[in-house]
């Protein structure tokens, strides 16, 4: 398990740092204002490290729901 959690992580950074560059050139090629790269930087920053803290503290992946047999 240990082995697919490393791939995921990799697979992740790598994935984010492409997003990145992406949205880099997208805002370059229409010549967006400060406003809405501060914006865009910002809600990309804020939903990566989300789901980057999921994926590296074994966040929701990690637990189990406990079983109640009684009600």
């Amino acid at each position: 398990m240990s082995k697919a959690i490393d791939l995921a992580k990799h697979l992740f950074f790598g994935l984010a740092g492409l997003e990145f560059t992406l949205s880099a050139i997208q805002l370059t090629l229409k010549k967006a204002d400060l406003q809405d790269i501060f914006v865009d930087i910002t809600f990309k920053v804020l939903s990566l490290s989300f789901f980057g803290m999921l994926i590296t503290e074994r966040g929701l992946a990690g637990t189990e729901i406990p079983r109640y047999g009684r009600v």
